[in-house]
């Protein structure tokens, strides 16, 4: 039993790096998974091999899950193809008619996000970034634009069960329900739009026109083009009516809306057959389908193991409720592919334990789906981490610094833009002192975890925090020196850069200090000394190793 844990753990790992790896390795993210899922299920059968059936019993229970997904996203893929075959979004791009570039990128965004809650993520890009093209002649303004778009679309796929594959497969599979997630995650996706889209549309040039290319905006559209666009988007909307009123299964409602597009085109488009569904089904992305099954299977391999819900349980143990294991899998979801990651999670919690519409599994819904969008989870994990923190107070002297400097950057953002690695460092040290915040720097789940597996002598967040502290730092330190004074590459910078860091460091060591005597010791969490009286040093140490 262990070594069959170990074996298919193993595959599974080493098919992930391959998957994130698949544009350094060349190999298909599809052909990876389809043998990930083989090798994994090899391993299972051969442990169950002369004794019983139960794993080919495992195996059946997990194709009906998988073809359901599948003939869903089949159903929904062809829908959309055949509807960009006749040119019918091209009926949108009338909306974008604007000589304001903030008024553009505010309509952009919000259209965006309304097809994204109807189409996958990947197609409301593609639709939107095609349509920049015809109507910003900018090269730099469409980049804007479409950094823009992909938020919107990961916002606007997270709360309707049709708008991303990971929404689709938390309904399909009876984690969440159309109303629960429209009526719980609406809100909260909007609010992930809107915090970036305001940011950005600060730093747009409104004074100068947007002028459209010349003859950009002059339509192409097909005949009956509005009409295959009204029959795609009514049989996908209608889907999810379907089921929540009679318990249709999604995979049926997509087919038939399917086959009413297929009888549209050979009734009133008989001699055309490039907008012929046969034709348009030759365009659908197969390659993600197989990828979809084999890393569906392959989560259902490990899942027979039982090494799901062990994680699980360690999960629970770990932190105070489950639920707080999301935000983490959000922000993997924005290095990895979501879609495993879900799947995993599904493997993980019983739905007897976490019925639907549990808060467990509309968290997953948000996090994952919006995880993509880094800026997203930077108000996400703000707005988490002070919803009930330990201690208020604390909370408060750890979260303020990352809320002046998001101030700072915002204010300085037009004369002063620093570089998108020093923008992302900076998120990610926000992120640490939030997370800090909620827990304490003593208390967070994660670090406690470590620290009574490993018997280890006290929790070491705050290690990180100021490893961060020194490191973070001197990147930012760096290259506002680099481009504001005539220092250059070279040991005066470096020796500067580190001595900038150390007195941040000091300085921060001093108003531990003073907090905790100005408040008569009712703030010693701030300090997080945890008993060790070379605290200090250590702090030091590690911000100086980390500048």
């Amino acid at each position: 039993m262990v070594m069959e844990i170990l074996l298919v753990s193993g595959i599974f790992i080493v098919g992930y790096v391959l998957i994130t790896l698949e544009s350094r390795t060349g190999v298909n993210k599809a052909a990876v998974s389809i043998l990930m899922a083989f090798l994994c299920w090899i391993v299972v059968l051969a442990e169950h091999i002369g004794r019983d059936q139960s794993a080919l019993a495992q195996l059946d229970t997990s194709l009906v899950g998988i073809a359901q997904i599948v003939f869903f996203l089949l159903g929904a893929m062809a829908i959309v193809e055949t509807i960009d075959a006749h040119n019918g979004f091209l009926v949108i791009s009338r909306l974008l008619r604007t000589g304001n570039r903030q008024l553009l990128l505010w309509l952009v965004a919000g259209l965006t996000f309304l097809m994204s809650s109807v189409l996958d993520n990947v197609t409301t890009t593609i639709v939107m970034v095609t349509l920049l093209r015809k109507v910003l002649p900018d090269r730099q303004d469409r980049f804007t634009f479409a950094g823009m778009i992909v938020i919107a679309a990961n916002a606007g796929g997270a709360w309707t069960p049709i708008g991303d594959v990971t929404t689709s497969m938390l309904w399909i599979g009876g984690q969440v329900s159309a109303l629960g997630l429209i009526a719980k995650v609406g809100l909260p996706s909007i609010v992930a739009l809107v915090i970036p889209l305001v940011w950005v549309s600060r730093g747009l040039r409104s004074a100068q026109p947007a002028a459209p290319c010349p003859g950009a905006l002059e339509t192409t559209a097909t005949p009956g083009s509005g009409v295959v666009l009204g029959i795609g988007l009514g049989a996908l909307l209608l889907t999810p009516v379907l089921k929540a009123t009679i318990d249709l299964p999604p995979y049926i409602g997509t087919l038939a809306g399917l086959s009413v597009l297929w009888a549209y085109t050979d009734l009133f488009r008989p001699d055309e057959e490039r907008y012929q569904v046969p034709t348009v089904l030759r365009r659908i992305d197969q390659a993600s389908l197989f990828f979809f099954i084999g890393i569906l299977l392959a989560v259902g391999a490990l899942e027979s193991t039982g090494i799901l819900a062990r994680l699980a349980t360690a999960a629970v143990q770990a932190f105070r409720s489950p639920e707080y294991t999301m935000p983490l899998f959000g922000i993997v979801s924005a290095l990895v592919d979501n879609v495993p990651l879900t799947a995993t999670a599904m493997g993980m919690f019983d739905l007897t334990l976490y019925p639907t519409d549990a808060p467990l599994w509309l968290l997953a819904a948000f996090c994952v789906g919006t995880g993509g969008s880094m800026l997203i989870i930077g108000s996400a994990v703000l707005v988490w981490s002070a919803i009930e923190p330990y201690d208020r107070f604390v909370w408060f002297l750890e979260v303020f610094p990352a809320i002046a400097a998001a101030i700072l950057l915002w204010a300085t953002y037009r004369r002063f833009r620093l570089s998108t690695l020093a923008y992302v460092l900076i998120l990610i040290h926000a992120v640490i002192l939030m997370v800090g915040g909620h827990w304490t720097y003593a208390r967070v789940p994660w670090f406690n975890w470590l620290r009574d597996t490993f018997d280890l002598a006290r929790n070491y967040y705050d290690r990180v925090g100021h490893f961060a502290q020194g490191f973070i730092p001197a990147i930012v330190a760096r290259e506002i020196l680099l481009r504001t004074s005539p220092l250059r590459p070279g040991k005066w910078l470096a020796v500067i850069v580190v001595a900038m860091c150390l007195a941040i460091s000091a300085g921060y060591e001093l108003l531990e200090w003073g907090v905790a005597v100005t408040t008569d010791g009712s703030a010693t969490d701030f300090r997080a000394t945890q008993g060790d009286e070379w605290d200090t040093q250590w702090d030091m140490c590690l911000a100086a190793f980390g500048a």
